[in-house]
């Protein structure tokens, strides 16, 4: 448990460039990125979101790799029968 809770500490919070993109958009007008930004803004926000997958994925594969932990060992009085 300890194993998972290191690796999920492990990754930093972020607010990723292309989500206040997404805020300043309308898809109801059938626009999904503002317009009339400078390219390098949407080339910034689209290398930040695939260094930001990239690095979901490593750790999931970190947390994959974890041993299995029983669940009698850990006590969750939410769910108690």
């Amino acid at each position: 448990m300890d194993e998972l809770v290191k690796i999920l500490a492990s990754v930093p919070e972020s607010d990723l460039k292309v989500l206040g993109l997404l805020r300043q958009s309308q898809p109801t007008a059938g626009q999904f990125l503002p317009r009339g930004l400078p390219r390098k803004a949407y080339t910034e926000a689209a290398l930040e979101m695939m260094a930001y997958t990239r690095a979901c994925s490593e750790l999931a594969q970190r947390v994959k790799n974890l041993t299995p932990a029983q669940a009698a060992a850990f006590s969750i009085s939410e769910y108690g029968l």
